[in-house]
Formats: structure tokens, C-alpha cells, sequence
């Protein structure tokens, strides 16, 4: 049973963790489609991920938040951070705001290593600007801060260590 399964227990993303930790086991989590993170939540899951969504094409397109916000409508799903891959700060704040209503949380992909995401300056290529990552947190988190919202990152350690966000 995960942890969205428990009585009045918040899905916050934070308080998930304050929960695993004071039950002294693992957080169990995931990535990345709608039917995988539904058969595993059977399993425990406690908190998922959806597959990076662009956020250009997303606040731009409504058929792209129709097809790329893949959560589900059925109750008691665990908890789920919309992952979004975006090199404009006012973009990222934008679709954030758009999935808050649905969602618990929004991280920004610094880790995708795809050569076509690279080549549009998104995921691990957002890993040589750290400052632009800077501002779409920033601006991001300002739009967010009234509901009580941090925004993650997702990111690839690299070697050295002195290189990683």
C-alpha cells in the first residue's frame, strides 16, 4: 500500500518523504507512462513521474496538454511530479502553473541525454547553463510560492562531482 493510500496523508512530494523517513523504509518511486505507473502503484509506488513534456508546445497547444499530461483520473493514485523539459524561464512558470491543479509537483529535466533535446538546449544540455537553470527555478518557484511549491530538477551527475548543479 503507498503512502496516497494512507489515511489524510498529504501527497506533497516533501511530506512523502517526512512519512517514508519516519517509517524508516525506502520511498518507493517511478517513472514514466500512465499504464506502468498505475500497475505498479498496485505495488506500492508512492510517488511517480511522468515522461519529460515540453513546455513551449504544451502552453501553446491544447492538444498537447490533452496528450502529454498523462495522469489519471481514478482516485487514490499516488502522488505525480510532471517533468518538464524547457529552456525559457516564463515557459516553465507558465505550464507549471497550467498542471498545479492536477499534479503535486513540477521538475525541471536537466538530464536527458537524446541528442534531438541537446540540440534544442533541453536536458543534460541545460547542465552548461547553470544560470538560465537558475532563473527557470526561480521564476518558476515565484509563480508557484503562493500554493506552498518548490520545483525539482532532474538531473545526471557528472564526473567530476564539481561540475553538477
Amino acid at each position: 500500500m503507498s503512502i496516497g493510500d494512507d489515511m489524510g496523508v498529504s501527497s506533497h512530494p516533501l511530506k512523502i518523504f517526512d512519512v517514508t523517513r519516519k517509517q524508516d523504509r525506502f520511498l518507493y518511486a517511478l517513472a514514466p507512462m500512465l499504464a506502468f505507473r498505475q500497475t505498479v502503484h498496485k505495488y506500492g509506488v508512492d510517488l511517480c513521474w511522468t515522461p519529460m513534456v515540453l513546455a513551449k508546445e504544451f502552453n501553446r497547444n491544447s492538444f498537447a496538454r490533452d496528450s502529454d499530461l498523462t495522469i489519471s483520473s481514478k482516485p487514490n493514485q499516488p502522488a505525480t511530479i510532471v517533468q518538464f523539459g524547457a529552456n525559457v524561464p516564463l515557459e516553465l512558470a507558465r505550464a507549471s502553473a497550467l498542471v498545479a491543479p492536477d499534479v503535486q509537483g513540477v521538475d525541471l529535466n536537466c538530464g536527458c541525454p537524446q541528442s534531438w533535446a541537446c540540440a534544442e538546449k533541453l536536458g543534460a544540455a541545460l547542465m552548461n547553463h547553470r544560470e538560465l537553470v537558475r532563473d527557470m527555478v526561480v521564476e518558476t518557484r515565484q509563480r508557484l510560492a503562493s500554493d506552498g511549491w518548490g520545483v525539482g530538477l532532474e538531473a545526471d551527475m557528472e564526473k567530476p562531482k564539481g561540475r553538477s548543479v
